[in-house]
């Protein structure tokens, strides 16, 4: 558990685990670089999870190999988090800023990513997911005392279907083991006796007057058959022993253990429980074993030179436990067989808080085109009326045409195994996600809007569509593409409605989305997505008329061109100081971008004023305009070969135009689809591709 805000640095006694080692099946998936290759072996070791408080971020376990395998950046003060029943998905509660409300962030267990962000109360600290899966149940402290409450989150549409006051601000949470009742810890200051609320999970409503138990409660784990709540106090340094059937209440003394006791955890079997301390005085950073047929203590551990001990979780044999070291930011492992301390010590981030434990690895490797190698040779994807046509760059020659919906935006994933079409007009738009590989249309996903661009993190999950509403409101819908569904939208325009989203796209590393929007007075607007915290940093007012965008590789500069009253330009945006510190005249109109792989060159196309079309080449050093190469009449997008030689663009006249970049000359035309509006060029293993919004 990790303690409460006001006591930091004692932040450990918010430690907690959710752990239910009766559920086993999980898909579990490694990424390789920038590539996206899934593996899966049969019965592999499930993965832990350790929320670090002070790091706003998780630190991921390997517990097959106990070893740290990678630091997952979250919103803001983690300390709660739950995982759900196939381990695929990982639920982490924030705090968030004060004041401001809460989040849960969502990260897809497969690629370690963050795919959506949850509003809950303010001030959120952890979480009970029940036993179907279904209910996600978070605490929050809310906003002044007495203001406490539990927010329920349906699983299976991440919306938070009612919100329960129970007034004094709750500590951890729990659910008997059918998952009928909850079980809320509350302190009420540290004179007085805490009390435990009870609540009706078929009604969210409040069962009875709550039970008293300790002063300064804060943990509580239940017995494996429901019939004991164990709850740790404090100032009494106890553990409060509630009887789920009679609610009567008994005591185990703690106080010659040494320091205060804040987490607990029982064994898989139900025999003993661990309760970590935090230090009082001299005493404290040590694991009390406690018989829990006996009541009384049997040993206690002392976790190296830790003086705080925080969350504490067991594998699914209860052979080992796995106790967070606050102290020294690290977790620690115990052989209950003797009931020892390992030399092993896992660092994990700042100020770790709680910690979880996914289920066993037993099922199949996805079949989605995540999970297919990635493609060995680069490839174009063209879209338009006529299909999607996957292209081989090597040889120009097109190895396959997949219909999906008529001329749609476009974007595809790294390892080029997975394109995503957004198309459709009115609120009928949906998404696909095409099977490269297979030549196959995999999911197909209502957005409940119209889409004018997507962008993919470079896993292939999420994916962002930027959506028009009917209604006049601009929004960015965040799809799991794992499980073909939207997690969350973000509104992108002014509050007033009224705005058309016209170019959307993501930087390399996946952390900001940016999305172009006009507003009812065709005044442009870009709006910057944070994707971990799932939060718009305030608009960027942009030049009138503005349409497409391009992110650098490196992330610093975004790219957007700008077309009125007969002028094209292109905006230079600042992404460290979300600020224009450039524009680039272009020919009278400006429309679809690409980037060189470098960054050292931009391609736009653009048209005169007699209508003739150009590829405009832009020094991105200079900020300045190179050249201009005359391309066919319809131009309509443009994409860059990984090498930076070639340029390939599409036309109304069913083709492809390869522009060979050394001589400014068309050198060859593919024959496509009829009105090709969208491309996009993956390099294979060569190297990562950035994913762009497209025209529509």
């Amino acid at each position: 558990m990790i303690g409460r805000v006001e006591k930091l640095p004692s932040v450990s006694r918010f430690l907690k685990v959710h752990f239910r080692p009766d559920k086993m099946s999980l898909t579990k998936a490694v990424m390789a670089t920038a590539l996206v290759t899934l593996t899966c072996a049969a019965q592999a070791q499930p993965f832990a999870y350790v929320t670090n408080y002070g790091g706003n971020s998780v630190s991921v376990i390997d517990t097959g190999t106990n070893s740290v395998t990678t630091t997952i950046p979250v919103g803001v003060s983690p300390a709660g988090v739950c995982v759900n029943l196939d381990g695929s998905v990982i639920y982490v509660v924030n705090g968030g800023g004060s004041p401001g409300p809460g989040s849960v962030s969502l990260i897809d267990a497969a690629f370690n990513t963050v795919i959506g962000s949850i509003e809950v109360g303010a001030d959120a600290k952890f979480c009970a997911l029940d036993p179907a899966g279904k209910f996600l149940y978070v605490g929050f402290y809310g906003e002044g005392a007495g203001n406490g409450g539990i927010d329920v989150i349906d699983t299976g549409t991440y919306a938070v279907t009612a919100t329960i006051p129970i007034g004094l601000s709750p500590e951890e949470i729990a659910l008997n083991a059918a998952g009928t009742e909850l079980y809320v810890v509350q302190p009420n200051g540290i004179s007085n006796a805490g009390q435990v609320t009870v609540i009706d999970t078929a009604t969210n409503t409040i069962v009875g007057a709550p039970i008293a138990v300790g002063k300064q409660p804060f943990d509580i784990a239940f017995s494996p058959d429901g019939t004991n709540a164990y709850v740790t106090n404090e100032i009494d340094k106890t553990l409060s022993v509630i009887d789920t059937a009679s609610l009567t209440v008994s005591t185990i003394s703690l106080s010659g253990v040494g320091g205060a006791p804040t987490s607990v955890a029982i064994n898989p079997s139900g025999t003993y429980l661990f309760v970590g301390t935090m230090t009082e005085g001299t005493n404290g950073g040590l694991v009390a074993i406690v018989d829990t047929a006996t009541k009384t203590v049997t040993q206690s551990i002392q976790i190296g030179t830790s003086l705080d001990v925080g969350g504490i979780a067991f594998n699914a044999s209860g052979s080992i436990a796995y106790v967070i070291d606050f102290t020294n930011q690290a977790v620690r492992l115990i052989d209950t067989s003797s009931n020892s301390l390992e030399a092993t010590s896992l660092a994990v981030g700042l100020g770790p808080a709680n910690i979880a434990i996914g289920p066993v690895d037993t099922a199949p490797p996805p079949t989605s085109c995540l999970s297919e190698p990635p493609v060995p040779t680069p490839r174009l994807f063209v879209d338009g009326y006529g299909g999607l046509s996957v292209i081989d760059a090597t040889t120009n020659n097109v190895v396959t045409t997949i219909y999906a919906a008529n001329m749609g935006f476009l974007a595809v994933n790294a390892a080029g195994t997975c394109a995503y079409v957004a198309s459709g007009v009115g609120n009928s738009g949906n998404l696909q996600i095409i099977d490269t590989i297979a030549g196959v249309v995999t999911a197909t996903i209502p957005l409940n809007a119209e889409p004018y661009g997507v962008a993919v993190n470079s896993s292939g999950t999420p994916a962002f569509v930027a959506d028009y509403i009917g209604t006049g409101v601009a929004q960015t819908a965040v799809v799991d593409a794992i499980n073909d569904q939207i997690v969350s939208t973000i509104t992108t325009g002014p509050t007033g409605g009224n705005a058309l989203p016209l170019g959307i796209a993501i930087n390399s590393a996946g952390t900001k989305v940016y999305v172009v929007t006009v507003n009812g007075q065709s005044q442009s607007v870009l709006y910057t997505i944070d994707t971990v915290q799932g939060t718009v940093a305030t608009p960027l007012t942009l030049a009138t008329g503005s349409s497409s965008i391009v992110i650098n590789p490196a992330g610093t500069f975004a790219y957007v061109t700008n077309t009125h009253s007969g002028v094209g330009s292109v905006s230079v945006i600042s992404t460290a100081s979300n600020s224009v510190t450039a524009t680039i005249p272009v020919a009278s109109y400006a429309g679809n971008l690409a980037i060189s792989n470098d960054g050292t060159r931009l391609y736009v196309i653009s048209s005169s004023t007699d209508s003739s079309n150009n590829l405009s080449v832009i020094n991105t050093s200079a900020n300045a305009l190179i050249t201009t190469i005359p391309v066919a009449d319809g131009a309509l997008a443009v994409a860059v070969n990984s090498k930076g030689n070639v340029a390939y663009v599409t036309t109304q006249t069913s083709a492809v135009d390869l522009i060979q970049l050394s001589s400014n000359t068309i050198s060859g035309t593919i024959a496509t689809n009829n009105y090709s509006t969208a491309i996009v060029f993956s390099p294979g293993l060569i190297d990562p591709i950035f994913a762009n919004g497209f025209e529509h």
